[in-house]
């Protein structure tokens, strides 16, 4: 919820960003934060918001814990402690069931990878895992009309498949139908799209939410393969989906891809993510691409001196490991940074020589820079993604622990615990070869040639 951040006062923000900073774990006010918010942007709520402000204002007077700065499965380890022992939820309570089931969709992801448990069962579960009872809690927010519960359902909905397969929680039988039956409810014949819905006089109108529906189309399509999750539930309306995505260009978030009028590094990973996972419907391949070799370089200008990006907002002047995050998504999603969204979007492509690289034995993988001598680069060129994740390394090393869940879906993506990270030589001319060295060109998306 941090686009509500703009109700929140300004020293409770000010007081959480230095405690982060500091190197403080800010998990506890932020979801206490999460939940003013929620008191007062949804509800309409301002008493009950101010009380909660006051309380985070306590909260920062009382002693935090530091978050670790060490190895990434020590920080998964920090995460796994803020499960709370009677719910199993990782949030501060009381809060919303979406939020807990959004935090733990992002640890359970993180314990998973690194072969570890909750410590608690997922109490909290217990409210939507049955068909029925999952189905009664998606239409008690879709068709109520008394607010906007478009996050909610966002959240909770995406969230829910990411933790039921990794099986930290018994699920009955039927749920999974019940689950696409929701989905499919919910999509709107007319444009293909997913957001929330308001009733106006007799008449419900359904908006189309670019966030919400790049998340639904991700709950049938798998983004290492592009095929079905469940084969037994296809997908509907998506040559409609492409055609308002294509429309809704110009609109301003939620309703559009940009944010107060400019380009986001989070709205152009949803819009690269929908083209990437549909890309055999669409039609004008070649417009998609010239649009992602648009991305690309946008967002590489984004990326600051101490390896940090902004673009996440417009205003932004200061990296951050979330906008950081961001960046790597929209990089992947385009397929500078990945090999299955490459294959998919540039195999029939023929790309130019971007630059080139020197090794004394052949990479076995794409991040695998342990024989790589030396980057060349005789014009100017766009990035090597080799280059590029070495100076995200850098940022992310330094200022990891200010949030830990970012940070270690950052290593996830660049393998920085499977491939180690050196400096690499960057040269303006090929320089001679030595004895078992050998001379590789890479186009600007990676692509050994």
């Amino acid at each position: 919820m941090a686009k509500y951040d703009y109700t929140t006062p300004k020293d409770i923000l000010n007081s959480i960003k230095q405690k982060k900073k500091q190197g403080y774990s800010v998990y506890r006010l932020n979801d206490k934060k999460q939940y003013a918010q929620y008191h007062e942007v949804i509800l309409k709520d301002k008493k009950k918001a101010n009380k909660i402000y006051n309380e985070i204002r306590k909260d920062l007077n009382k002693p935090l814990t530091k978050a670790p700065k060490s190895s990434p499965k020590e920080m998964v380890k920090f995460l796994r402690n803020l499960q709370i022992k009677e719910t199993g939820s990782f949030v501060q309570q009381p809060t919303l069931l979406s939020i807990e089931i959004e935090r733990a969709k992002h640890i359970l992801f993180q314990l998973t990878d690194h072969n570890l448990k909750p410590k608690y069962p997922l109490k909290f579960l217990n409210r939507i895992n049955t068909g029925k009872k999952l189905k009664k809690y998606f239409k008690s927010l879709l068709f109520d009309f008394s607010k906007n519960n478009g996050d909610e359902l966002n959240l909770a909905i995406t969230g829910l498949p990411n933790i039921k397969k990794r099986n930290f929680h018994k699920f009955s039988k039927e749920w999974d139908k019940a689950f696409y039956e929701c989905l499919e409810l919910w999509q709107d014949p007319k444009t293909g799209y997913w957001g929330p819905w308001v009733k106006k006089g007799n008449k419900i109108i359904k908006y189309r939410g670019l966030s919400t529906t790049f998340h639904m189309i991700g709950l049938y399509f798998n983004k290492k393969t592009f095929k079905l999750n469940n084969p037994k539930y296809e997908m509907k309306h998506k040559k409609r989906l492409i055609e308002t995505t294509w429309k809704i260009k110009n609109k301003d978030y939620p309703w559009g891809w940009l944010e107060k009028g400019k380009w986001s590094t989070h709205h152009n990973f949803d819009v690269a993510e929908i083209f990437s996972r549909l890309l055999n419907v669409v039609k004008e391949k070649d417009k998609v691409r010239k649009l992602f070799n648009k991305f690309l370089k946008w967002c590489l200008e984004q990326q600051k001196s101490n390896g940090g990006f902004i673009g996440y907002y417009p205003w932004e002047k200061e990296p951050s490991i979330r906008s950081t995050q961001f960046a790597i998504l929209l990089l992947r999603a385009i397929g500078y940074f990945s090999e299955p969204h490459r294959k998919r979007v540039w195999s029939k492509v023929r790309l130019p020589i971007n630059n080139y690289r020197i090794y004394t034995k052949l990479p076995k993988n794409n991040f695998d820079t342990s024989n790589l001598k030396s980057i060349i680069y005789t014009k100017k060129t766009t990035l090597d993604p080799l280059d590029t994740r070495q100076k995200i390394f850098n940022f992310w090393k330094k200022h990891k622990h200010e949030d830990p869940t970012q940070a270690l879906n950052m290593s996830h993506i660049l393998e920085f615990e499977k491939f180690s990270v050196k400096k690499i030589k960057i040269f303006k001319k090929i320089p001679k070869l030595k004895k078992n060295e050998f001379l590789i060109k890479v186009n600007k998306y990676g692509v050994v040639k």
